[in-house]
């Protein structure tokens, strides 16, 4: 017996007389928890790095560490007994200074874990340089996919069959060209038979006009020696 339960002799019970768990009870669970299912866990986590930083908040945190320089300075020209004017003229000075240099300034290294939007921003900066650096098109790029079997098989298919394409396109214009030059070497052999019978037509009319004045030089010294022998006759 333990706690006023139990038997108070096991005799004739057929137990120890201790009072034992129930091994047969299956004890029900009050509260029904709701787990993550594993796509809700990867939306969120890419929800979480695809964030953008809000520009307002950064904007306004180094307009902040501008500020806090200006004071710094104030402070230290008060107590170096400057006058009023000149001090605010410094700080103007000081303050425009750092406003225009403060976009120029990138230390990814110097942010602090409380910084959500600064280390985004620096996150984005970084994933960036690296989808140059893999060739990687924005555009293009979607979370996952190169773990998705199918999509990298649809992929595959399609890289082939642009292949096949590109690869119809240049036979295609390999033809054409080839096409070309034989029209040109067409071209070319009927001008050069043009130019052949142009220039056999000028060398027969060549020879047709050696010959008229071949003849008609025959035909003059023929009358030269007809009226030479005429006019031996007369005499």
């Amino acid at each position: 017996m333990y706690g006023n339960v139990g038997l108070s002799t096991p005799r004739g019970s057929g137990t120890n007389g201790y009072v034992v768990r129930n091994l047969s009870y299956i004890k029900t669970r009050k509260d029904n928890v709701q787990y993550e299912s594993l796509d809700e866990i990867k939306a969120k986590s890419s929800s979480y790095l695809n964030r953008k930083p809000n520009k307002d908040i950064l904007k306004h945190e180094k307009k902040r560490q501008v500020e806090i320089k200006c004071i710094d300075l104030r402070q230290q020209l008060e107590e170096a007994g400057q006058t009023e004017e000149e001090i605010e003229e410094r700080v103007n000075a000081f303050r425009n200074a750092l406003l225009s240099a403060v976009d120029a300034v990138k230390d990814d290294k110097n942010i602090q874990e409380h910084q959500v939007h600064q280390l985004t921003q620096a996150k984005a900066v970084e994933n960036e340089k690296m989808m140059k650096a893999l060739g990687i098109r924005p555009n293009n790029y979607v979370e996952g996919a190169s773990f998705d079997r199918e999509l990298q098989a649809q992929k595959k298919i399609e890289r082939a069959a642009q292949r096949e394409k590109e690869m119809e396109e240049r036979q295609k214009r390999k033809a054409e060209h080839e096409q070309e030059i034989r029209e040109q070497e067409k071209r070319l052999k009927r001008k050069a038979e043009r130019e052949q019978e142009i220039r056999e037509q000028e060398k027969r009319e060549h020879e047709k006009r050696l010959k008229r004045k071949a003849e008609r030089e025959q035909e003059i010294r023929e009358q030269e020696r007809r009226y030479k022998k005429k006019s031996r006759s007369k005499d």
